[in-house]
């Protein structure tokens, strides 16, 4: 089995990724996943 690890910068993605299919179906884990922020942002 691949292990797959989930990164975007919205949760809400990442959760449609996620649920969008049966990963284990296709051979795949997912082991992680991670938010990332936008570091350029003008906050």
């Amino acid at each position: 089995m691949d292990a797959v690890l989930l990164v975007d910068d919205e949760s809400g993605a990442i959760d449609a990724i996620k649920y969008a299919l049966d990963w284990e179906q296709y051979g795949f884990a997912i082991t992680g996943e991670a938010l990332m922020e936008d570091r350029h942002s003008s906050s």
